[in-house]
């Protein structure tokens, strides 16, 4: 049998003790958050509050975070004229209308491009323009002034 590293280890421990999987499901399911956390350094590494908390905690932190919305309009004066339109990361070019983004399923994983994958991922960057995101791959830019 492989060797786990530590983090890897806290992670098998934690799934025996919430006995939900057999011990092969688990043992995939590690081997393939760590091939997962090898290929992607900018995630944070959750063996700590699994084992704290355990996989249900966890399990139904991310459906909560799911369910947050995916943008909003703030009326920034009482008469609702001035409006600012926020959103996590920035524009996407297939959505034109607040409903685009209603009609969106927010409870999805988001793709690697997409418009779920442009409002949470993507940067907005100063210039007039629509062109690849040369930063991390994903998605597009989309600004105008």
């Amino acid at each position: 049998m492989t060797t786990l590293s530590p983090s890897l280890a806290k992670m098998r421990a934690q799934f025996e003790k919430q006995e939900r999987l057999s011990m092969e499901s688990a043992l995939e399911i590690i081997h393939t958050a760590h091939d997962v956390m090898d290929k992607e350094p900018n995630l944070l590494y959750l063996n700590a509050p699994v084992a704290k908390y355990g996989l249900s905690v966890y399990y139904h932190f991310t459906q909560c975070f799911k369910a947050l919305p995916l943008a909003a309009v703030v009326s920034a004066s009482s008469d609702g004229h001035h409006r600012v339109f926020c959103v996590h990361a920035g524009l996407s070019p297939s959505l034109l209308t607040l409903a685009d983004i209603e009609a969106l399923d927010r409870r999805q994983e988001p793709s690697t491009s997409g418009p779920l994958c442009d409002l949470l991922w993507s940067d907005p960057i100063p210039e007039i323009d629509e062109s690849d995101n040369p930063l991390d791959g994903i998605s597009k830019y989309c600004l105008t002034r």
